[in-house]
């Protein structure tokens, strides 16, 4: 697999059985009729509800369903829970979420939306209790939002019970919702809501300070799933995403149910134990679609030995979306080189931008297409101004904005538009926009509803850096992860990039956070790094210095300090985002276990700092 400015050189690939299921004529009217996504389920159950909607993989039978939906029998389950939420008197309150890994979710979220509940989904742990730490890491959720019940399963509800809880969850109604019975049949219909109406509230995950609870309308999720159909198509779908967080629940779930496809779903620990479970699931299910983070693609083909590839057949994806964290040029030519020989084509690959704050997608490279991946000077980036350079910083094209969407790219100061080829901050404007952050109505005209001088559309400030080039976005990294060394800017992400480059057999992408620290008095730069469970600890002297000459030839500066760590030490958000100052004050409390600390001045520092 070659890389070129254009893109990722195609390769030649197995051509039988491309596609073998979609959606029928009648079901993809229903969709472009539907006035919501209520409407669109409410019309899938009246149209063909014996076609098969959901099946979730169990942890114990890997090469078969433990669970299997027709649309019939999600349809019975969704009124089975709105009926109980409206016995209780719940719709207009708000509700929270705790459920593990299984399709239990999919249907209180849905029964939510059908009783026009409030659903507030929150991150559990993967296993069949909830603890009290567990239960600590959503106190502050419930403190935010204030909800009226928690939706869940009875395990959780008992091990709720047994635990020491805390104030915000006392009083909640605890419904589990594997226990309720058939639906009563003898409540009326509810109105379809209207577009302005509250659908949820999705919980940023925090990349850079405390979460909060994004407003999401009924419009707003209608708006991003017609705008993803169009992008992307209409196959079925296979997806290891967390369901409670936008990018699992709306790309991976909603928008195939709401287009009348079929979804295979499995747990993220179950795709992090075993990787090659995912590829087997798209060829076993002919699924068209897949979505994940650029370390998802990273995984699945380091993990995928030859010898795996046997029986696989991947020549049924058509789209396989790249999003959630930057898009590394790296990850897509593994992946591509790993599954070229079992059909994978390279113009599948759609990279995508998006954020909670804009339900989910704002601009992606439409398949099918060749990624586009450019190399630009990296000191002019820093300075604000693009210009190409042969092996000079990768950096892949996110491609243009949804139908009915616009981005923008201003000074981060005065919010003036800056021309085709200059570094700023990224707005967007559109339905997907979001109504706010929940109980921050400040947040409307300082966030969400932006102006910008000599316009007359309402912008969202996304707080991400970026250009745009030949009509497509590139981004560059976070606003606030822009590290000053005597009065250079210097972007997080580049540095990151160049040290993995570095090393890629010991570091793996993702892996590795640039931050700022005290140097002796002013701003200096410290690098955090995983190494590989197998990595040496004889070679840990020879990958400090390594990362620290490759930053300097680079970039210019010398870090001052270089910390090694085991894997999985750094800590991430949801989504698989860098927290990248939570792992700072992490190193700093000593609250991390450093293998080595490598220190300017002080060569081959012994572990410890």
């Amino acid at each position: 697999m070659l890389r070129t400015e254009q893109g990722l050189a195609s390769v030649s690939a197995p051509t039988a059985g491309r596609r073998c299921s979609a959606p029928s004529a009648e079901l993809r009217r229903e969709f472009i009729e539907s006035s919501g996504l209520v409407d669109a389920l409410r019309r899938r159950n009246h149209v063909d509800t014996s076609e098969r909607a959901l099946t979730y993989l169990d942890s114990g039978h890997p090469d078969g369903p433990s669970t299997v939906w027709s649309y019939r029998e999600l349809w019975k389950r969704v009124s089975t829970i709105a009926g109980a939420l409206r016995q209780q008197q719940l719709p207009g309150r708000r509700v929270l979420l705790i459920y593990p890994p299984g399709p239990g979710f999919v249907g209180a979220f849905l029964a939510c939306l059908e009783s026009s509940v409030v659903a507030v989904p929150v991150k559990t742990p993967g296993g069949s209790k909830l603890g009290r730490d567990s239960l600590s890491r959503l106190q502050r959720i419930a403190e935010d939002c204030k909800p009226t019940a928690v939706l869940t399963t009875a395990s959780y509800a008992a091990s709720a019970e047994r635990a020491d809880i805390g104030e915000s969850f006392r009083g909640l109604r605890w419904i589990a919702t594997d226990e309720l019975e058939s639906a009563d049949s003898s409540l009326p219909s509810l109105r379809l809501p209207e577009p302005s109406d509250l659908a949820f509230l999705q919980y940023t995950s925090g990349s850079t300070g405390n979460p909060k609870g994004v407003a999401v309308s009924h419009g707003n999720l209608w708006a991003n799933i017609n705008a993803m159909a169009q992008a992307f198509g209409d196959g079925d779908a296979v997806t290891w995403l967390p369901m409670w967080h936008d990018m699992g629940l709306i790309g991976g779930v909603l928008l195939p149910l709401a287009q009348g496809s079929r979804v295979v779903a499995f747990s993220t620990w179950d795709f992090i134990r075993q990787p090659q479970r995912w590829m087997r699931a798209v060829s076993q299910s002919r699924a068209g679609r897949i979505c994940a983070p650029s370390s998802g693609y990273q995984i699945a083909a380091e993990t995928t030995r030859p010898s795996c590839l046997g029986g696989l057949d991947l020549t049924c994806v058509e789209a396989a979306v790249v999003g959630a964290e930057p898009v590394s040029a790296s990850a897509l030519r593994a992946f591509s080189e790993c599954f070229a020989s079992v059909g994978f084509r390279s113009e599948a690959f759609a990279p995508a931008y998006g954020l909670a704050e804009g339900t989910l997608l704002a601009s992606t490279r439409r398949s099918p297409r060749l990624p586009l991946i450019r190399e630009f000077d990296r000191d002019s980036l820093t300075n604000g101004v693009v210009l190409s350079r042969e092996g000079g910083q990768q950096l892949s094209s996110c491609g243009s904005a949804l139908p009915d969407h616009q981005l923008l790219v201003v000074d981060p100061e005065s919010l003036v538009a800056r021309p085709e080829g200059r570094v700023g901050e990224i707005l967007l404007s559109g339905p997907s926009v979001a109504q706010g952050y929940f109980g921050q109505p400040d947040s409307v005209e300082t966030t969400f509803r932006v102006t910008v001088p000599g316009r007359t559309e309402r912008y969202l400030r996304t707080g991400d850096l970026g250009f745009i080039l030949d009509g497509e976005l590139f981004v560059t990294g976070r606003l606030k992860d822009v590290i000053i060394i005597r009065g250079k800017n210097h972007a997080a992400h580049d540095i990151e990039q160049t040290i993995e480059t570095a090393r890629p057999d010991v570091l793996r992408p993702g892996r590795v956070a640039a931050v700022p620290c005290d140097d002796g008095g002013e701003e200096g730069l410290l690098v955090l790094a995983e190494v590989r469970r197998r990595t040496s600890p004889s070679s840990y002297e020879q990958l400090t210095d390594d990362a620290a000459k490759a930053v300097s030839r680079h970039h210019g500066i010398v870090p001052a300090r270089v910390a090694l760590l085991p894997e999985r030490s750094l800590l991430h958000t949801s989504s698989g985002k860098l927290r990248r100052r939570e792992s700072r004050q992490a190193y700093e409390r000593n609250q991390l276990d450093i293998l080595r600390v490598w220190e300017r001045g002080n060569r081959g520092a012994l572990p410890g700092h």
